[in-house]
């Protein structure tokens, strides 16, 4: 007689820590689908007054073998549990990070595996040269000085496609952020006579106030490409960015999943921080703002995932 047993696997789960929005949303269905049939992703809505200690039962109920930290939110609270266990001689739960700013820099010393969320300024500079009839050699950018790496990094990017990275400090302490702005685009537009503006992605620079009192006003009167990393700001009505290269949530997912399937095979243990860039981004143009400064090249506009006149 023969016997039949039937052997039954359980999938390992992975707890993803995100907030309410439609970015998190698209980018946690991307690994989720990718995911499916071999791991299992487990939804964990937080909010920016939470610490660990509230989180730390409901996710030990779901006893995951990895996270997935989806935030500067969600990263400070990971922190928070890799000291914690750190303390208490436990091994924390390996994460793979992704939508933080200056992930890289805020990672240094620790064993994580991400995908950065800032699109490199040579990836911006080459997708607008494929719109623009005007030549892009020299781009101007803000920055404070915490940010020093960040520009130095991408100052070195820009060189590999013979563009020249011009960047105006502010110091972080300022006592007249709007004062230095003023003053930072004035000498990139006016002195340095930059082709087009590289805006990054950092709120003390870059919030409704300096954008209604510095931004849209400094750059309204320049004839230049604006290159913003938002897409609410590349809408007409703001007359400020008029093309934006931003993070293709789908495509972070992807990118996400196989990392955590990377973990897996490396039998959950991350050997060295691993923070890679970007693979796919979504290319908008404003094609009235980019007839306005006369730098629209129609014949480009195939290349364009998105047009907003």
């Amino acid at each position: 007689m023969l016997f039949m047993t039937t052997v039954s696997f359980s999938q390992d789960k992975v707890v993803a820590l995100h907030t309410a929005g439609a970015e998190f949303n698209e980018a946690f269905e991307a690994i989720k689908q990718d995911l499916e049939g071999e791991l299992i992703l487990v939804s964990k809505e937080i909010n920016p007054k939470q610490k660990w200690s509230n989180l730390r039962e409901d996710i030990l109920k779901e006893e995951p073998v990895a996270l997935v930290i989806m935030d500067n939110h969600a990263l400070n609270l990971y922190k928070e549990h890799v000291s914690n266990a750190l303390k208490n001689n436990v091994k924390p739960y390996p994460a793979v990070a992704l939508m933080a700013l200056q992930l890289p820099n805020i990672t240094q010393g620790m064993d994580i595996m991400g995908v950065s969320y800032e699109i490199p300024a040579v990836t911006s500079v080459v997708n607008l040269r494929a719109v623009s009839k005007k030549p892009i050699k020299k781009v101007g950018v803000l920055y404070r000085n915490s940010w020093e790496s960040f520009f130095k990094q991408n100052q070195g990017f820009c060189k590999t496609e013979q563009v020249d990275l011009i960047g105006v400090s502010i110091d972080d302490k300022s006592r007249n952020i709007s004062r230095d702005i003023n003053n930072g685009l004035r000498e990139l537009i006016n002195r340095k006579k930059v082709d087009a503006l590289w805006v990054v992605n950092d709120n003390a620079l870059l919030n409704n106030n300096t954008i209604a009192k510095n931004w849209i006003p400094a750059t309204k009167r320049a004839k230049i490409p604006v290159i913003v990393g938002v897409e609410t700001l590349v809408q007409t009505k703001f007359e400020l960015g008029s093309f934006a290269v931003l993070p293709d949530h789908s495509g972070l997912g992807s990118q996400v999943a196989n990392l955590l399937f990377e973990l897996m095979d490396n039998d959950w243990s991350i050997d060295e921080t691993q923070i890679d860039q970007p693979l796919s981004v979504v290319k908008i143009i404003n094609t009235t703002l980019a007839k306005k400064k006369s730098f629209l090249n129609e014949s480009g506009l195939s290349n364009m995932d998105k047009e907003i006149r």
